[in-house]
Order: C-alpha cells, then sequence, then structure tokens
C-alpha cells in the first residue's frame, strides 16, 4: 500500500480527510508551531482563540 499507516503521507492524507483526531501529537505540534511562525511574519496576534 503507497500510504502504509506512518509516515508523512499517511499524516497528509488524514489531514486531507478530516481524520484530525488519527494525527500523531508531534505532527499537531509541529503544525501549530508552525502556523504560529506563519501568522507572526503575517501580522498576525501570537494566540488564536477558538
Amino acid at each position: 500500500m503507497l500510504l502504509g499507516t506512518d509516515g508523512l503521507f499517511a499524516n497528509f492524507w488524514r489531514v486531507q480527510t478530516g481524520d484530525i483526531a488519527s494525527l500523531p501529537r508531534e505532527f499537531l505540534e509541529r503544525a501549530l508551531r508552525r502556523q504560529a511562525v506563519v501568522d507572526l511574519a503575517d501580522g498576525e496576534p501570537e494566540e488564536r482563540s477558538g
């Protein structure tokens, strides 16, 4: 199987299908850190409510 059960492409597939609950914690934390960097570069506030 191309995607397997682990790895970056499997995580991207989970995001695409909306299966966020199945993502590894490390993947989510990295994505949140990356979003914070993008927000700061765009002048957005550091913390989001929601």
